[in-house]
């Protein structure tokens, strides 16, 4: 794995931390795995930057898990949960591990 500058979904977690009611800035770790034939990293020399063949998808994939991850938990420490879609074509995969504000 490496990491990579992904803004779409750092503004779609930070939009959905004010949702829930988050004062500070949102501290998340997503671990995606996405078939080869779903991103190019080919857009920077240091390969941070990457092009999403299906972010839309992703995104909204992303979101749905989170809406559901937080709406369970009012203390503002969530648990490793998981999220694997086998609905979507590029079948991707999320892990979401804890949140502290």
């Amino acid at each position: 794995g490496r990491v990579v500058d992904l803004p779409k979904v750092t503004d779609l977690i930070r939009k959905l931390w004010k949702a829930f009611g988050g004062k500070k800035k949102p501290s998340v770790i997503l671990a995606l795995t996405l078939p080869n034939e779903a991103f190019d990293i080919n857009l920077s020399p240091d390969k941070q930057t990457v092009l999403l063949t299906h972010e839309k998808d992703l995104l909204g994939l992303i979101e749905e898990f989170v809406k559901n991850l937080w709406s369970g938990s009012s203390s503002g420490v969530f648990a490793v949960s998981q999220l694997t879609s086998t609905a979507s074509q590029d079948n991707n995969s999320a892990t979401a591990p804890g949140n502290n504000p």
